[in-house]
């Protein structure tokens, strides 16, 4: 899941099903009016956090989507694991820096596992709300809904994820309100 420019993938369709979650952010960097939903479109590359180079030179990388045209990244927040809710603070910074110079529109993304709904939605919240210490922010936040090894059936996991989503977009909707639409 690297870097993938160019028509969507699966992964991308159910991202962009739940831009419902989107939150739209003003880059203080550079000044924007915050994003609707379709603005979120057009080519797109993917970041997790197995991608040892990216991470390794976010400016590096941002550049080289860039030359690819494209103008979303998607740029996994965390995983599941115990640390900071967001991976890499400083190197995501130095990625949303760098994406915002180049008109990159960025996308946390976050993938729970759905087992401990009250840790994942903290780690959630942690990325819809990480600010850098010069101000730079997501554009928007993705929950994530493809299962892991350990999620539970779906079952048992759609009614936590809706109250979850909910939650998400309580403390999303102040931090970024939506811009009226025209």
């Amino acid at each position: 899941c690297t870097e993938h420019v160019g028509l969507p993938s699966i992964r991308a369709c159910v991202l962009a099903a739940l831009l419902a979650l989107a939150v739209a952010a003003p880059a203080t960097a550079a000044p924007r009016s915050a994003l609707l939903a379709h603005e979120f479109s057009g080519p797109g590359s993917w970041i997790d956090i197995f991608d040892d180079a990216a991470w390794q030179e976010p400016e590096r990388a941002v550049r080289a989507m860039h030359r690819r045209g494209a103008t979303v990244l998607f740029l996994q927040s965390a995983s599941s694991r115990p640390g900071p809710a967001v991976f890499r603070p400083g190197r995501t910074a130095r990625f949303l820096r760098a994406a915002h110079a180049r008109g990159i529109t960025v996308i946390a993304w976050y993938l729970a596992p759905y087992v401990d709904r009250r840790y994942e939605t903290r780690r959630a919240i942690g990325a819809i709300r990480f600010e850098a210490p010069d101000g730079e922010r997501f554009d928007g936040f993705a929950l994530d809904i493809e299962t892991t090894a350990d999620s539970p059936p779906a079952a048992v996991r759609t009614r936590p994820l809706l109250r979850m989503s909910e939650r998400l977009r309580d403390v999303a909707r102040p931090l970024h309100p939506p811009r009226p639409r025209d």
